[in-house]
């Protein structure tokens, strides 16, 4: 994609739909929605996997050490790597708070010329055909 047209979303949805089937074009380019942005409800499934995994480690962790069954480790690996995976991930996936003062909306002072050419124009007549 050329950087005049990394923003512009119809390009992308239509490079997309060209290339859809075709592998070898995403080699070194990335695809609609990734990397995925932070939001509350990847956030939100991402603490729900915390929820799961860290007590079904210690869960397991408890078993082994209680039974001595040397078929509780390869579980008890799995559950532990799954475990710090979602802590990782639920640390990516936080979304950002703004603060008050850093809104958009709360201060719109981006380009001020353009608001004062804006009332200069004159204004479209309603019996336009």
């Amino acid at each position: 994609m050329s950087s005049k047209n990394d923003d512009d979303p119809f390009y992308r949805l239509q490079e997309l739909q060209e290339h859809q089937y075709n592998p070898g074009y995403w080699a070194e380019r990335h695809p609609l929605g990734f990397p995925l942005k932070r939001s509350r409800g990847l956030w939100f499934l991402s603490v729900i996997e915390i929820f799961l995994y860290i007590p079904t480690f210690f869960l397991t962790l408890w078993f082994f050490i209680s039974k001595r069954d040397d078929y509780l480790i390869a579980p008890l690996f799995v559950f532990g790597v799954f475990g710090i995976l979602a802590f990782l991930r639920a640390r990516r996936f936080k979304p950002a708070r703004l603060k008050e003062t850093e809104s958009p909306a709360a201060d719109d002072t981006r380009n001020p010329s353009r608001k004062h050419q804006k009332k200069q124009r004159p204004k479209r007549r309603k019996d336009f055909h």
